[in-house]
């Protein structure tokens, strides 16, 4: 990337000289370099150059401790930078949602995202977040640019197994409560789903 570059010298009589130098470019890879004698191109050395970005951490706080299949489930993104792009992936014993974008905009720290669960999801799924932008270095030099930014962050959401529960009830809808061997018991057995959307009846 390109830098503008600032700096300071002091002599022994401690008198300060300032100077500056803009646009400097740095770069990494393998640099051609001519051979005059022979106009032959040969690589050099490759440059030792200081890729590293900082990671970051971001928050991500759900509106509920736990959800069922078909909610709402909105997550509230806290940003360490802004402006910035983010992308969500939802992970469940491998199997990989379609990502959701986002953005944080300039100013802003935070932003919501919303999804709906899928009973696919049960027992609980992983919330992976990420985010990428730029932020002031911490060394400020007048007319820098930011450096790049980038932030992650994971946590697991528990979904309720109550969509498989069943409600079973017994009884014989009969007066005659007592009952003597070889007799005849007519037995009726309700099995319901937990939810009102879904009913399953049996009689035996």
């Amino acid at each position: 990337g390109r830098y503008n570059i600032s700096y300071s010298v002091k002599d022994e009589q401690g008198r300060l000289a300032m100077s500056s130098y803009k646009n400097y470019y740095v770069y990494g890879g393998k640099e051609k370099e001519k051979d005059n004698d022979n106009d032959n191109e040969k690589e050099t050395d490759e440059h030792e150059v200081n890729s590293y970005v900082p990671m970051d951490s971001l928050g991500i706080i759900p509106n509920a401790k736990s959800y069922g299949p078909e909610d709402m489930c909105e997550l509230l993104i806290i940003a360490p930078f802004s402006p910035a792009n983010g992308l969500i992936l939802l992970d469940c014993d491998g199997q990989v949602s379609q990502p959701i974008g986002f953005q944080i905009e300039s100013g802003k720290d935070s932003a919501t995202v919303e999804f709906k669960i899928s009973k696919d999801w049960i027992p609980n799924f992983t919330v992976h977040a990420e985010l990428i932008g730029s932020t002031p270095r911490e060394m400020k030099v007048t007319d820098s640019p930011y450096r790049p930014a980038i932030a992650s962050h994971s946590m697991s959401l528990e979904v309720s197994r109550d969509f498989y529960k069943l409600n079973v009830s017994v009884d014989t809808y009969e007066s005659n409560k007592i009952y003597t061997p070889s007799s005849t018991i007519h037995i009726d057995i309700d099995v319901r789903h937990h939810f009102p959307t879904a009913v399953c009846l049996c009689h035996y």
